[in-house]
């Protein structure tokens, strides 16, 4: 899901049955289930932080829409008590490339990209609450285990911290990162 300036972080779920049942007690339905892989590159010649910065090759499994390459660029805004990961682009992530697997390959090996993580995710389902200002999405990560993403539109950086805030208050939630995804499974592996 692509928000306007998107804002995200991801929480850390300890036990998946006890936060499903948070989310059917705000009345949260599943509104879509899918698994991906999303392999992360790195440009061979450039420092390139994976902080800061995302290309990525995205291989939709279930349901099956494609082979896309992602570019983000991100920052880290403390606002209201929280830090979130912001995107800097208005689209969320930019969808360079969109079609087959080694043409996608191809495309990012002759722009000076290699290969650098790959981060599957298994079991994922996107919860709809009218109780919540936004979507859960929720996401088994073999490195990580369960997790939680939340993203908010982040046009408004105030409205995006109190959302996120709210949703983790109604959640009873405090163990999350900012971090993006890729960092968070490099930081895991040993």
């Amino acid at each position: 899901m692509a928000s306007k300036f998107e804002c995200e972080i991801r929480i850390y779920i300890d036990n998946i049955n006890e936060f499903e049942n948070k989310l059917n007690d705000l009345e949260a339905k599943i509104i879509l289930e899918y698994n991906f892989s999303d392999t992360y590159y790195k440009q061979k010649s450039n420092d390139w932080n994976p902080l800061n910065k995302t290309m990525r090759l995205r291989e939709w499994h279930n349901p099956n829409r494609g082979n896309f390459v992602y570019y983000s660029v991100t920052e880290f805004i403390e606002n209201n008590g929280i830090t979130f990961k912001r995107s800097k682009l208005k689209e969320g992530k930019k969808v360079l490339f969109k079609g087959d697997l080694a043409k996608a390959k191809e495309f990012l090996q002759k722009n000076n990209f290699e290969p650098w993580l790959k981060v599957t995710k298994k079991d994922c389902k996107i919860w709809k609450s009218d109780k919540l200002p936004s979507a859960i999405i929720v996401e088994y990560i073999n490195e990580l285990s369960w997790t939680a993403e939340i993203e908010v539109e982040g046009e408004d950086i105030n409205q995006a911290s109190n959302n996120i805030k709210e949703i983790l208050q109604k959640l009873k939630e405090n163990n999350f990162s900012s971090k993006p995804v890729s960092v968070l499974v490099s930081e895991a592996k040993p």
